[in-house]
């Protein structure tokens, strides 16, 4: 059988590699050893739930930090009288 040009040519079985298995991994008694592939899709996906949980950890922490901006008094004018020299900057009449 030829396989049209755009498949791919079939694998026999026996050829296929076993899965990459880490050497010095160390399992429970009665467990298997998962293969590197299977451990990296689950970290993968760890990975993802922990960035999705710190942006929004991080999205909160900005929404109070507004709430508390937008809670504060609008201060007033502040006017200081003190004894220092005063620079007039009009020139006396001739």
């Amino acid at each position: 059988m030829i396989p049209a040009p755009d498949s791919f040519m079939p694998i026999p079985t026996g050829d296929i590699a076993p899965p990459v298995l880490e050497a010095g991994e160390r399992n429970a008694v009665g467990t298997e050893a998962l293969p590197r592939i299977l451990r990296q899709a689950a970290g993968t996906g760890l990975a993802a739930r922990n960035v999705t949980m710190l942006t929004g950890l991080f999205l909160l922490v900005a929404i109070l930090e507004l709430a508390l901006c937008l809670r504060l008094p609008r201060p007033g004018p502040v006017i200081v009288y003190g004894e220092f020299p005063r620079i007039i900057l009009l020139e006396p009449r001739r």
